[in-house]
């Protein structure tokens, strides 16, 4: 039959050989040991530092230029030695035989007028008299003016017959020391009223008390705060007797809005009238209540 194979026999075949492992040896290998070079520090070498050698600066030599150094005269005539050609010679020194008087201008801080200024007493018309120092016929510089009855007297500066400056003026009626200008009390001063045995320290303006100032009364009170027209007018302080205010002022009056403390340590807000409130106010007791009122307390 076409196409049939033959069954091969059951043909036996060897078993195959088996390989045994060869037995391993009982080591381990170890990393190979880490050696460590310690480098040893080289010592410095410690290199000498060079002086630096400072030259010190040598003093500048200035050497005097067809310049004479002018020797004393004993003819006591003038010398002009040493003195440029054209230049005015200094006249000789009457009071030292054979020196020399000091140069023009040798103090260039000292006005000019001052060497035209002298000291003098005039007779003025109305009668009072003056002593001081005149400059072109004027009053200028420091001076005692004394009225005709030597009752007002003052001492300061004068500027073209008036008195300008810093000075002190002395009546029957008081002593004022501070700031004049344009013959008038004006600016910062003091006044002692000799009748009252009164003080007032503060600004000026036309011979009346304007702007800030403080008045110690003969009765003990003290008032501080603004002035106009030579009354206490604006805000300020009272202290008294009774106790202390604080606000408006009018007319040398405790008027207008402010706060009274009493010195039993109650205290009035609201307006015044005269250091008594008007209206509505609020009254604080020792304890600090709060009450509002209405109506004049006095």
């Amino acid at each position: 039959m076409q196409g049939y194979v033959q069954p091969m026999p059951n043909v036996q075949y060897p078993p195959a050989p088996q390989f045994q492992q060869p037995p391993q040896p009982n080591f381990v290998p170890q990393p190979p040991p880490i050696v460590q070079q310690v480098v040893q520090p080289q010592p410095i070498q410690q290199v000498p530092v060079q002086p630096q050698i400072v030259q010190q600066p040598q003093p500048i030599q200035m050497q005097p230029q067809n310049v004479v150094i002018p020797q004393p005269n004993p003819m006591g005539q003038p010398i002009n030695q040493g003195f440029q050609q054209g230049a005015p010679v200094p006249p000789p020194n009457p009071m030292n035989q054979g020196g020399m008087a000091p140069p023009m201008g040798a103090n260039p801080n000292k006005p000019a007028y001052l060497s035209q200024m002298k000291f003098d007493t005039i007779q003025m018309q109305d009668g009072s008299t003056y002593k001081g120092q005149i400059l072109n016929g004027t009053l200028n510089g420091k001076g005692q003016l004394s009225s005709a009855s030597r009752q007002d007297n003052y001492f300061g500066d004068f500027v073209n017959n008036m008195r300008d400056g810093k000075g002190i003026y002395d009546t029957p009626m008081l002593i004022y020391k501070g700031d004049f200008a344009g013959h008038q009390i004006q600016g910062w001063g003091q006044i002692q009223y000799k009748q009252d045995n009164e003080y007032y320290e503060g600004m000026f303006s036309q011979n009346q008390r304007n702007g800030i100032g403080i008045h110690y009364f003969k009765d003990g009170r003290i008032y501080f705060g603004d002035y106009q027209n030579d009354r206490e007018q604006g805000r300020g302080v009272y202290e008294f007797a009774g106790g202390t205010y604080y606000g408006g002022i009018s007319q040398g009056q405790m008027t207008g809005d402010g706060m009274l403390i009493s010195s039993d340590g109650t205290k009035k807000i609201g307006n015044f009238n005269q250091a008594a409130p008007v209206g509505q106010f609020a009254l604080i007791g020792k304890d600090g209540k709060i009450t509002i009122q209405t109506g004049v307390l006095r």
